[in-house]
């Protein structure tokens, strides 16, 4: 994010934050005149820097951000702006703006409508989401939105600050590979009842899901290696969790105040920070310990080390409650769903029909066409073995040409040789 200047420090020292409507200092009895909007500064290039939405709760209603403020061209929407604007329904962005600080909009919960300018070369939106970069990073998530279920977008790699903050209808969510990162109070105050975070999500930050009192579920895949200070502070509905083993961090009052009565740390984990699980209430009105809290690990790991610290009790990994083994499987993408198909895909491409993948990819592998060359092979020569023996054979009575038939070509040899190859063509789809 954009620092502000050496230039802009000196203008605060020496000024308050300049209104949108310079005039109206100048006209003083000229009668009543809209207020201000915005306070603003200014960067190194003399261009207008937001820094607060003036009438905040107070306002009701629709939001057209400017594009330029006393002859300065807005290019910066500063952090916290709109915080608290419960009012506001609807955002419209100019071309002009590219950049914009953390949690611009957290609180904003009467949010349903963000527009951005179709020249903007930054900002977009799609389906009612605020994107950037390209849609590498998902900006926010209106908190009045409808939707009761969000898959994140492939190509999206970074859930910004408070991007799905107050989002109170939205009851799950699915974080799929290729999402690196969700920065503080990316889902802080929201409805969610479940989530699922791919293993490629390298870091929840801070307060990330702080406060989502109604979240149940929480799928954290193997790959995850931080979880942030106060992560999932206060999520009272959350009464079991299971760690990957591939964790090494989690952050001071990561699990506080949530509904864990227990907890199995995996081997990898290498730091725990103060109150970090076993403990309910804040630091403001003061932190206790969950009664009869426990703690599951391998002796002598950070587990044990945090538990001895904080007095809670200790058993070994292999008591842990069944319930914590830990996801083996990543969140599914419409990407490998399709890699799958095109396994079984024609010459030129097209991709097979799902009820004829078995039909349309058994006679293309080599394995089993020399799994068939075989078991052709040794039918035929069964076969004639067979026919040999039955001419040799001296006549007692006729046999019926079907029940030769039958016994020279027995019918269970085809069915016999689909079952390994069914079995490795479901390997392979998986």
């Amino acid at each position: 994010m954009k620092k502000r200047s050496l230039l802009f420090a000196a203008l605060l020292l020496t000024a308050l934050p300049l209104p949108v409507h310079a005039e109206e200092e100048t006209a003083p009895s000229a009668g009543p005149t809209e207020p201000p909007l915005f306070s603003y500064g200014l960067d190194a290039e003399g261009h207008a820097e937001l820094t607060d939405f003036l009438p905040s709760g107070e306002f009701t209603g629709a939001v057209n951000i400017p594009s330029e403020i006393d002859g300065h061209i807005v290019d910066y929407i500063g952090a916290n702006c709109f915080q608290d604007a419960s009012g506001v329904t609807s955002v419209t962005i100019p071309a002009t703006v590219t950049d914009m600080g953390e949690n611009v909009f957290l609180g904003c919960t009467a949010l349903d409508t963000v527009q951005v300018a179709a020249d903007n070369p930054y900002y977009s939106v799609t389906d009612g989401v605020l994107y950037a970069d390209g849609g590498k990073l998902l900006c926010l998530y209106p908190a009045a939105g409808a939707a009761v279920q969000f898959t994140v977008p492939q190509g999206v790699e970074e859930i910004a600050a408070g991007a799905f903050g107050y989002a109170q209808r939205l009851q799950e969510v699915i974080l799929p590979e290729g999402v690196r990162y969700v920065d503080s109070y990316a889902f802080a105050f929201s409805g969610i009842e479940r989530v699922e975070i791919a293993g490629s999500v390298l870091e929840l930050e801070e307060f990330s899901f702080a406060n989502c009192f109604l979240l149940k579920e929480a799928v954290l895949h193997p790959g995850i290696q931080k979880i942030g200070n106060a992560a999932f502070y206060h999520c009272t509905a959350l009464e079991q969790i299971t760690l990957p083993d591939t964790l090494a961090a989690v952050g001071a009052y990561a699990f506080c105040g949530t509904g864990l009565t227990h907890i199995l740390v995996p081997a990898s984990v290498e730091t725990i920070s103060d109150c970090a699980f076993g403990y309910t209430g804040n630091p403001a009105d003061g932190i206790t310990a969950v009664p009869d809290f426990a703690i599951y690990g391998d002796p002598s790991s950070a587990a044990q080390t945090y538990a001895t610290e904080h007095h809670v009790p200790f058993f070994s990994a292999e008591e842990a409650p069944p319930e914590t083994t830990a996801p083996t499987e990543s969140v599914p993408t419409e990407a490998a769903a399709r890699n799958a198909v095109h396994r079984f895909s024609d010459q030129v491409g097209k991709p097979a029909d799902w009820t004829h993948i078995i039909g349309a990819g058994l006679f293309r592998n080599p394995k089993v066409l020399w799994m068939l060359g075989i078991g052709g092979g040794t039918a035929l020569i069964l076969s004639a073995v067979l026919l040999i023996f039955y001419l040799k054979k001296p006549k007692r009575k006729p046999i019926p040409t079907e029940t030769a038939q039958t016994e020279a070509v027995p019918e269970k040899t085809d069915a016999a040789q689909e079952t390994p190859v069914e079995e490795e063509v479901s390997q392979e789809l998986h």
